[in-house]
């Protein structure tokens, strides 16, 4: 089942937008957050990555003008006429042509009816992150304020970094998830990943004295097991906050997706990025509340 025609041919009040959510790893944890509270179907998304998800869900189709979009991300949806992917046009560019739209034309601004720019003002500095709860108290904000719009809610967990270590009182460096420049070695990386592994490349960087950031960083601090803990202590972390939310407003239909998977070290490779159609990367979860 295709994942976009969900979104615009089914009936929803309110999307709740998880980023890099594995349809394997949600199926694991949801029953004992939800228990019998809705249905799970595990649909296939048409991207690999964020903005390239944003371009070919909503690209070409009637613009979502009943729609409130609380955004954790400027290049997911903003209100200042950002387009998705911001620094990133050749990606997207090198990534549409193998599917429908072969532009990124998306306007995020005049597509949904309203967005709150969360990115704006939400971002905590010592995190590196908007945590859940902080998108939680907003989305029931904005759900009490105009209880009459649909909404499409969108966390940045359970995207790295992983909350779970940062709680523990570990320092944050800037990541990789969120610097632009990544995308300048982006193709030399993709090219290099080839021929070897995530790991032995970060191991690699390590030897010359390169800093490492994001999923490298816990990688060589706690390896692939450490990885793998720190995504799902982060999903069960984000799923109870939205709980909360559905608790609040029984009379909504809520769905629960995301936009694409993660790969937690199939085929030597960690994280999301245009690249081949694992299925970890396109199943992914699509959870009607009752």
């Amino acid at each position: 089942m295709k994942q976009r025609e969900l979104i615009h041919n089914t009936n929803w009040d309110i999307i709740i937008f998880l980023d890099a959510v594995r349809f394997d790893y949600f199926e694991r944890y949801y029953d004992d957050i939800f228990g019998d509270k809705g249905k799970l179907t595990k649909v296939i998304s048409p991207a690999t990555f964020t903005y390239g998800w944003m371009v070919e869900t909503f690209e070409g189709t009637e613009p979502m003008k009943d729609v409130i979009f609380v955004s954790s991300d400027y290049e997911v949806a903003n209100s200042k006429g950002i387009k998705p992917g911001g620094g990133t046009k050749n990606n997207i560019r090198d990534f549409t042509k193998r599917l429908k739209y072969n532009h990124s034309d998306l306007d995020t601004k005049d597509y949904f009816g309203k967005i709150v720019d969360l990115w704006e003002y939400g971002y905590d500095e010592n995190l590196g992150a908007i945590p859940p709860e902080t998108v939680t108290n907003v989305g029931i904000e904005m759900l009490k304020k105009y209880p009459n719009k649909r909404y499409i809610i969108y966390y940045w967990q359970i995207h790295d970094p992983y909350l779970y270590f940062l709680k523990k009182g570990e320092t944050h460096k800037e990541t990789t998830s969120r610097v632009n420049a990544v995308y300048k070695w982006t193709n030399l990386k993709n090219l290099i990943n080839k021929f070897i592994s995530d790991e032995t490349f970060w191991t690699i960087k390590e030897k010359f004295g390169i800093e490492s950031k994001g999923l490298a960083e816990t990688w060589l601090k706690y390896g692939r097991s450490g990885i793998i803990k720190g995504y799902a202590e982060d999903l069960i972390y984000t799923l109870k906050n939205v709980k909360k939310m559905i608790d609040m407003f029984p009379n909504k239909k809520f769905v629960i997706t995301t936009d694409h998977g993660e790969l937690l070290g199939e085929y030597g490779k960690y994280g999301h990025a245009p690249s081949k159609r694992y299925k970890e990367l396109i199943e992914v979860p699509w959870y009607e509340v009752n």
